[in-house]
Order: structure tokens, then sequence, then C-alpha cells
């Protein structure tokens, strides 16, 4: 299998709340409102479209599958196609939705109708050629990402995704020696990625557009009123969020920063604090799961005894401190605490 995702996979899987839904479907075209349609209407017709998207992703997986075991044109195709079937009934789908807009219906069906409309990562534009157009430039890019190679030396030299990131999770690698290796390695793959600069480009053109088709500013707009509430509001959860981790989070990436540039040298390491990406063992920096033994901060010890560990480290500290500072004097006491307690936030994260 590549190691690529599904977004248009994805796109047709549409995920209901509430009970299994089952009803008979049409092959061809999603069921037809009535002039007036009723709350029991409404629930038909979700249950109609749900029961056809189920059978339209199954198609699509059948695709994907065969074309992650053989990759050529041909099966390129055949993903392209079983997508923009999905895709194309989607798209009706959603537009003989909006019959059912201000229908007096419940809760769990008002939010299935909404669930519907937004089910689709990208949704397809209304015009079928650039439908069209949009799965065979997604299949393509799918496809050159899953067979992309660095070959720095003649074809003899090729290395795929699971062999560049085997360098950059080798602990070998993990040395001053060995920075210029992951460099090399993060470097050839992030280059492979070059020639479909102009297809992604042409991509988000035609989901962007597929947005506008279907009511939304673009693809943004799209995902962020994907959460229970209005997307001018999705920044702003996002934002107040983001000030409640905030703190940790720098405090975290001071502490890897400083034990990374213990290792390779701070002349190595980025400006302003960036920490240079090929260094956290993972293509994307999603995670820092194969460099933990350079920036555990308690060697041997458990997570569940690091409070004891801390506790222990700080009683001491301490009790250098006020060893150090006369009895009779109070004040001098209280400041050797805070010494010992600033200590020991700076040890933290690593300062």
């Amino acid at each position: 299998m590549k190691p690529s995702s599904r977004g248009l996979r994805a796109a047709v899987l549409l995920v209901l709340s509430g009970a299994l839904l089952a009803a008979c479907s049409q092959r061809s075209q999603p069921p037809v409102a009535a002039a007036r349609p009723t709350a029991d209407d409404a629930k038909r017709y979700i249950a109609e479209v749900d029961r056809h998207l189920r059978q339209l992703s199954l198609e699509d997986s059948e695709a994907q599958w065969v074309n992650s075991t053989y990759e050529n044109g041909d099966t390129d195709d055949l993903v392209a196609h079983a997508d923009d079937r999905a895709l194309g009934y989607l798209g009706q789908a959603i537009a003989a939705s909006k019959r059912y807009d201000g229908v007096d219906m419940d809760a769990d069906t008002a939010r299935q109708f909404k669930l519907l409309k937004l089910s689709a990562p990208f949704l397809p534009p209304d015009d079928p050629d650039k439908r069209l157009e949009m799965t065979k430039t997604a299949s393509e890019m799918q496809s050159m990402y899953g067979s992309a190679e660095y070959c720095p030396k003649g074809k003899a030299s090729c290395r795929g995704l699971d062999e560049l990131q085997a360098v950059l999770a080798d602990p070998a690698n993990h040395t001053p020696k060995g920075y210029a290796a992951m460099l090399d390695a993060w470097q050839g793959w992030h280059d492979a990625a070059k020639p479909m600069r102009a297809d992604y480009a042409r991509f988000v053109m035609l989901t962007n557009l597929g947005a506008r088709d279907s009511g939304y500013e673009n693809v943004a707009d799209v995902w962020q009123s994907g959460y229970d509430m209005p997307a001018k509001d999705f920044a702003k959860d996002t934002d107040r969020l983001w000030q409640q981790v905030r703190p940790l989070y720098q405090a975290l990436h001071c502490y890897v920063y400083n034990r990374l540039a213990a290792v390779y040298g701070r002349q190595r390491m980025g400006e302003g604090g960036t920490i240079p990406a090929h260094l956290l063992g993972n293509m994307w920096a999603q995670e820092w799961t194969h460099i933990y033994p350079l920036v555990q901060p308690y060697p041997g010890v458990r997570g569940d005894d690091v409070d004891a560990t801390l506790q222990r480290e700080y009683d001491v500290m301490e009790a250098k401190l006020l060893a150090q500072a006369p009895k009779s004097d109070i004040p001098a006491q209280a400041d050797a605490i805070h010494t010992a307690e600033m200590q020991m936030a700076r040890q933290k994260i690593g300062r």
C-alpha cells in the first residue's frame, strides 16, 4: 500500500449520526424531492442517499486497492472514474438536498443534512468536465506521491519514502556526523514533490471552485463549517485553545531545541529558536518518537515516576541552598527557596 492519504475516498464516506439508516435507492440519480417536502420526506431522502453513498464508497475503495497494488496509468484511470462517479452523485445529492432547506425536521435529521453538505473534504464542481479533471488530477498526484524516489547518483541509488524515513529515524544518525545524511534524505524526498507543484495548484483551484458552487467562499470555509459552529467562529475558538496550550508548547519547544542544540551544535539550529525539521526523526515533523532518547528528561525513569523524581531533586536542591543561608535570617531562607524553585523551573525547560 502507498503511504498517501485517501482524501477522495473519504469524500464519499458519509457518516450519519443516530441509528443505521436503511432504504431502497436508485443507482443513477439521488432521490427527487416532492414539490412540498415534509419531515418524513426528509428522513427518507437522507436514508436513500446514505445507502447509495455506502455502495459507491465500497466501489471506490476497491479501485483504490487495485491502484495501490498495481500502480500504472490504467489503474489511475480506474480510481479517477470511481471517484468521479462518487463525487458526481454526491454533488447531485447535495444540490437536491437544498430543496429541504426550511423543512421543520427533528434535530438529528437536520444534523444529517448538514453533514451531507460537509461530508466531502473537497466539494465537486458543478461542471462535469472540471469535476472529472479534479478527480484525475488527484489520482495522478496520488500515484506520483506513492512512486516518488530520490536518486542522487543514478537509478542504483534510488530510495523511496520508507528508506528515506528510516534514515531520519535511525539512532545511529542522531549524532553530529549523521546530520548531513538526515538533511540529504529530508531534502531529497521533499524535492521529489516538485513535479507535483503545477498539478497541486490546479487541484486547489478546482476544489475552491467546487466550494463556491456549493455556496461556500472556499475550501477553508467548508472545513471550518464542520464543527457545529459558524465558520467565522472557528478561528476565534482555535485562537482561544491555542492561548491555553501556548505556554506549555513554548516551554516544550525550548526544551527540545536546547537538547538538540547540545547534540548538533547551536550553529546548526534554526534562527530565532526554530528547530530544523530533519532533526525530529519524522519526514513531516509530525511527532518526535524517534528522538525521544535524545530529549528524554529523566533517562531510566518511568513516566509515572517523574513527579516523585522531581520532588526528590527539589528537596535536595532546597536543602543545599537553605544550608547556605543563616538559620536566623528568614528573608535569606525565603530567597533560597525561591532560588531552588527557579532553578528547578529552568531545568524543566532545558534553560
